[in-house]
């Protein structure tokens, strides 16, 4: 019986990953988990999940992928995100942690409940994202969709 790649180059299923790139199932995965699961931030704030933390890992300055970082003093770019301990802090809002999730150690995965404050509007709006770091990109997935983000620092 003759092979059906014969006269072809076989190419063996790709194993690994570009340097750097999330593997698509992680991120449907993601926007699978944000899609199916009840955003409940106040309530879980108010039943003794206690104030999260930013997990380390993703702490630091966060460019939209493809945008040069500005300089560590500006505070004007709305493609820059400053994860810090206690909030992320964006160009026009900012949200803090109050249940960290860790859904996966390799690709590192969480799931984070926050409570979003626009435009320091002081009223925190409940917000559950997936957040998937990879080498040297993070993926933002929330009910508006993803983003993905280089390390400025």
């Amino acid at each position: 019986m003759p092979s059906r790649t014969a006269g072809r180059s076989r190419q063996p299923f790709p194993s690994a990953l570009a340097p750097g790139s999330l593997p698509l199932s992680c991120v449907l995965a993601a926007c699978l988990l944000v899609a199916c699961s009840g955003t409940d931030a106040a309530r879980a704030e108010g039943t003794g999940a206690g104030a999260a933390g930013y997990p380390a890992p993703l702490r630091g300055r966060w460019i939209l992928q493809g945008v040069a970082c500005p300089p560590p003093q500006a505070a004007d770019s709305d493609s820059l995100i400053v994860v810090g301990q206690d909030a992320i802090v964006r160009y026009e809002d900012a949200s803090r942690a109050v249940r960290v999730h860790q859904l996966s150690v390799r690709p590192a995965v969480w799931a984070i409940d926050s409570l979003l404050d626009v435009a320091g509007g002081g009223v925190g709006a409940p917000v559950t994202e997936v957040f998937v770091l990879g080498d040297t990109r993070l993926s933002i997935v929330g009910r508006d969709g993803a983003a993905t983000y280089e390390r400025c620092d």
